[in-house]
């Protein structure tokens, strides 16, 4: 997968950019401030619909603008798509080849990235909502239903939520919906937890020099037992939901346990182990969807350096060279990370959100 031509139009500071990355590595380089996360931002969100540095659909908007647009060329094994990405004061608007996608789903299986940025490190300290959605994502990429079940999860449970609140009865059929989605949610995360598991493990021992490094899963509400356990489980605590006045099992309290050495990694990992597990659980990432999507997904790196030392980079470039998919790296000079074959490389200074190849 190849993002062959990106353009964008009064996103943040990029007035009007337009970019050809090539098909291998390109390095974005500049000062500070010029615009470079901003374009692995636009890459990001025109792949996922969701920006790794804000909500605000306000904040991606060019000061003094209504709108903004984000345009991408994306070759793939099955031909050439056109995604466009329009953002307003409404919310967002995505197309492919000029039409309204039959679903979020169906969009998102048109351009697959994985990032890496300073921001990672959350990752490892113990944000578990950041690591519920790196499980959905590899689980997505398995299966192209699990994003539906998450969205029809998080539907019903409102309604649960309104039902405890009224005291409504029917909150028994809620329930039991409720236990059908979770016990499906929760499957799809362990075969994927299973799968990156071991490849988390290897990647971190040989980035620290044999380090242990562990992936388990705890799900909430016995959902991991199937779906008749976890129905009991919402049965269980209906009193004390009622009181709370929202539901308080289910997949969206289900904890990714890391460990170093056995340890819990976000009480026991220094910094620098820290960053090699967020780097190793990328990495991991990027491996298993090229074998769950049949394709590389582009892998994008805003300003590595700045998380990681000469020795933890030097394990980069190595990856790198053994990664045929396209890589898209933004820092402040043009060697900010090992490239592989730097004469095949595409170098764009930035500077006032314009991008000048060199």
């Amino acid at each position: 997968m190849v993002l062959a031509h990106l353009r964008a139009r009064r996103f943040r500071n990029l007035g009007d950019l337009s970019l050809d990355p090539g098909t291998r590595v390109c390095v974005l380089f500049g000062d500070n401030a010029q615009g470079k996360t901003n374009v692995v931002e636009a890459i990001h969100l025109l792949s996922n619909l969701q920006s790794f540095r804000t909500r605000r659909t306000r904040d991606l908007i060019g000061s003094g603008f209504a709108e903004a647009l984000l345009e991408g060329e994306i070759l793939g094994r099955t031909g050439t798509v056109r995604l466009q990405l329009r953002l307003d004061e409404g919310g967002r608007t995505a197309r492919v080849d000029g039409k309204v996608p039959s679903s979020i789903s169906s969009y998102l299986s048109e351009f697959h990235t994985v990032l890496f940025s300073p921001a990672d490190i959350d990752l490892a300290r113990g944000s578990q909502d950041l690591r519920r959605r790196y499980l959905d994502r590899a689980a997505f990429w398995n299966d192209a239903g699990h994003l539906a079940r998450l969205r029809d999860w998080n539907r019903v449970m409102r309604h649960r939520n309104a039902c405890l609140r009224r005291g409504d009865d029917s909150i028994d059929v809620w329930d039991g919906e409720l236990a059908r989605l979770g016990a499906a949610v929760n499957q799809a995360r362990r075969r994927a937890l299973e799968a990156l598991g071991p490849v988390v493990t290897a990647l971190h021992a040989e980035i620290s020099g044999g380090e242990d490094a562990d992936l388990g899963y705890c799900a909430s509400g016995s959902s991991d037992q199937g779906e008749e356990a976890l129905r009991e489980s919402l049965r269980r605590n209906r009193p004390r939901d009622a009181q709370l006045g929202y539901t308080t099992v289910g997949p969206h309290r289900d904890m990714v346990r890391l460990k170093l050495g056995g340890r819990a990694a976000e009480r026991f990992g220094s910094q620098g182990q820290l960053r090699t597990l967020a780097l190793s659980l990328k990495l991991a990432l990027l491996l298993w969807g090229r074998d769950s999507l049949g394709e590389k997904p582009v892998f994008l790196l805003d300003d590595p350096g700045s998380e990681l030392d000469r020795k933890r980079l030097g394990f980069l470039g190595r990856f790198l060279e053994t990664w045929s998919g396209q890589v898209i790296v933004a820092g402040t000079d043009r060697d900010c990370v090992p490239v592989p074959d730097p004469s095949a490389a595409r170098y764009y200074r930035l500077s006032g959100g314009a991008a000048c190849a060199v």
